[in-house]
C-alpha cells in the first residue's frame, strides 16, 4: 500500500513538473523599447516614421510618432513576431502603454482602439479610457469575445471560435495612437502577447522539480 501510494505521489509531481515545462514554454511576445523600435512602424497621418526614445518610456524607452494633421487616424502597427499563431493568448491580456501629448485644448475623438486581424476576420476594441495627456496609461485587454467587435467597435460581438482563430492567424495587430483633434505626438510602450509566468509560479515549478527529484523509489519502480 505504502508503495502503491508512494508511486502516485511521485506520478502526481511528474505530471505537475511537465505542466509547468508546457506553461513556461510559452514565450510571451514583448516589446519594451530598450534598445531600439523592435521594428514597429505606424499608419495614419503620420508626419514622419516611428522614432526611438531612449528615455522617457515606462520605464527606458519608447517609440513615439508624430501627427501631421492631415485627417487620418494614427495606429502603431506591430512586427512580424505579434503576427502568426497566438493562440495561446486566449484567455490573457494583451498589455501596452500610451501616452498621449497636446497643447491645445482637449478635443478627443473615439475610433476602434484596437484592431487585430487574421482569418478573413478584423476585431476591433473601444477601451474606457484614453491616455493621459502627458503621462503614461496603462492598459490590460481580455482576450476573450467579451468586449471585442467584429470590423469595428460598431459591429456584433464575435463568437469564441471567432476570437480563437483570430489569434491562431494573426496577420495585423494595431493599436490607435491618436485621440486628439489637432496636433499631438503618440507614444507607445511595453506591448506584451501572452505574459510571461510571474515569479511565483517559476518558484513553484523549481520547487516541483526539486520535490520529484528526492521523492524516494518504491522498490518495483526504481527497479529493484
Amino acid at each position: 500500500m505504502k508503495s502503491t501510494t508512494l508511486n502516485l505521489v511521485r506520478l502526481a509531481a511528474a505530471f505537475a513538473a511537465v505542466s509547468c515545462v508546457i506553461a513556461t514554454s510559452s514565450a510571451a511576445t514583448i516589446s519594451t523599447f530598450d534598445s531600439s523600435a523592435d521594428g514597429w512602424t505606424a499608419v495614419g497621418d503620420t508626419a514622419a516614421p516611428v522614432t526611438f526614445i531612449a528615455t522617457g518610456g515606462n520605464p527606458g524607452g519608447f517609440v513615439q510618432v508624430e501627427d501631421s494633421v492631415s485627417g487620418g487616424v494614427i495606429y502603431f502597427v506591430a512586427p512580424s513576431k505579434f503576427l502568426g499563431n497566438h493562440s495561446a493568448a486566449y484567455g490573457t491580456n494583451f498589455q501596452f502603454d500610451l501616452m498621449q501629448f497636446f497643447t491645445e485644448a482637449p478635443d478627443q475623438f473615439d475610433d476602434d482602439d484596437i484592431l487585430l486581424t487574421g482569418a478573413g476576420l478584423t476585431l476591433a476594441f473601444d477601451t474606457a479610457t484614453n491616455p493621459l495627456n502627458g503621462a503614461w496609461s496603462s492598459y490590460s485587454v481580455p482576450l476573450v469575445e467579451t468586449g471585442w467587435h467584429l470590423t469595428n467597435i460598431a459591429g456584433p460581438p464575435p463568437t469564441q471560435a471567432q476570437m480563437q482563430s483570430v489569434l491562431g492567424n494573426l496577420t495585423s495587430v494595431e493599436i490607435r495612437g491618436e485621440f486628439q483633434t489637432g496636433p499631438d505626438t503618440d507614444s507607445l510602450d511595453n506591448v506584451q502577447l501572452v505574459p510571461e509566468p510571474s515569479s511565483a509560479i517559476l518558484l513553484l515549478c523549481g520547487a516541483l522539480f526539486v520535490l520529484r527529484r528526492r521523492l524516494p523509489c518504491a522498490p518495483k519502480a526504481c527497479g529493484a
